[in-house]
C-alpha cells in the first residue's frame, strides 16, 4: 500500500472482532485469533506494527477470567503515519 492514502480500519482483518476480546479477530472456527498493534520494540526510528497470533488461554472458560495466549508475530509492518490536512494547521 506504499504511496496510497488509506483509513486505519482498512488495515484491520476482514473478520468480525471477537465479542469478548475486541482487539482480536477469530479466524473461523480454528481457535486462532489475529491482532494488529504497535510493535513493542521497533528497530530504528520508524514505527512498526505487528500482526500477532493468539489461541485460547488456560483460563478461557474458568472463573479466573478469559485469556488469550500469544503464539507469536507473523508479520511486522513498517509504516508512515501522516496527518490529514485539517489536522496539520491545528
Amino acid at each position: 500500500m506504499s504511496g496510497h492514502e488509506i483509513a486505519p480500519p482498512q488495515l484491520l482483518p476482514p473478520f468480525k472482532a471477537s465479542s469478548r476480546f475486541k482487539w482480536a479477530y477469530p479466524v473461523g472456527d480454528t481457535g486462532i485469533y489475529l491482532s494488529l498493534a504497535e510493535a513493542a520494540a521497533a528497530p530504528g526510528d520508524q514505527p512498526v506494527a505487528e500482526v500477532q497470533t493468539y489461541c485460547d488461554g488456560p483460563n478461557l472458560w474458568s472463573a479466573g477470567g478469559p485469556t488469550l495466549q500469544p503464539l507469536g508475530a507473523i508479520a511486522r509492518l513498517r509504516y508512515q503515519g501522516l496527518l490529514a490536512e485539517e489536522f496539520r494547521s491545528g
